[in-house]
């Protein structure tokens, strides 16, 4: 089905298409794992965001000046204040992932995520008028959520289950989970408004949200 949804002109996938699906799949996968042992060897989430952001803005700057890429440092005004609300969706929405992570682990983020492609998918038609998923897929979307709501129940109602690693709480998962999806719905939402009604490159989107976030949390830690 996710195929289907990449192939060309109703053909077969092209192969550079699947091969970035397949590393997005990977390297996303991998930075929740990445983002756990980082935040129970390293309890300070506001920190190790800002190496991340930093690191991410070194990265533009690099291949700017060597010429792989063309960017423009200084946006225009509208599209630098769109820029600034989304660099603070994506902060916000990064620190609660982390709490999530340091509070109920990765297994618990992961159930949590699947719930988003259906509530997406609905606020993409509202919002954006965007097509609504045909009914095998819409059927394929809420098998999803029942799957991982039956699995949060039999977790929360779990009182033997307590990991080995890392803060452990149920309260505390709920609180920086219920945050998570909330402003990770805003984000899904605004972000696309924002792409559709700017014209930027994918190296400028990068440094615009990442060198805004990289400034409020040196901020935060002055």
């Amino acid at each position: 089905m996710v195929l289907e949804m990449l192939s060309v002109d109703g053909g077969k996938p092209a192969p550079r298409v699947v091969f970035l699906f397949l590393l997005y799949m990977a390297s996303s996968a991998l930075m929740l794992v990445v983002n756990k042992g980082a935040v129970v060897l390293v309890p300070a989430p506001a920190l190790l965001l800002f190496f991340q952001t930093l690191t991410s803005c070194i990265y533009v700057m690099v291949m700017r000046q060597a010429g792989k890429a063309k960017v423009k440092l200084i946006p225009e005004r509208r599209t630098g204040i769109l820029y600034f609300i989304v660099s603070v969706s994506f902060l916000v929405t990064i620190y609660s992932n982390m709490g999530v992570l340091r509070y109920v682990g990765v297994n618990a983020f992961v159930i949590l995520r699947c719930s988003t492609p259906l509530l997406v998918a609905g606020l993409d038609w509202v919002f954006l008028g965007r097509e609504l998923p045909n009914g095998r897929s819409t059927l394929s979307l809420v098998g999803i959520v029942g799957c991982a709501a039956i699995y949060v129940w039999l977790r929360v109602n779990d009182v033997s289950y307590r990991p080995t690693y890392g803060e452990y709480s149920v309260a505390s998962g709920v609180f920086w989970g219920g945050a998570w999806l909330v402003i990770f719905l805003w984000d899904q939402i605004f972000i696309k408004h924002v792409v559709d009604g700017t014209k930027t490159t994918g190296m400028e989107r990068v440094l615009y949200q990442n060198s805004v976030a990289t400034a409020i949390l040196m901020l935060i830690a002055l």
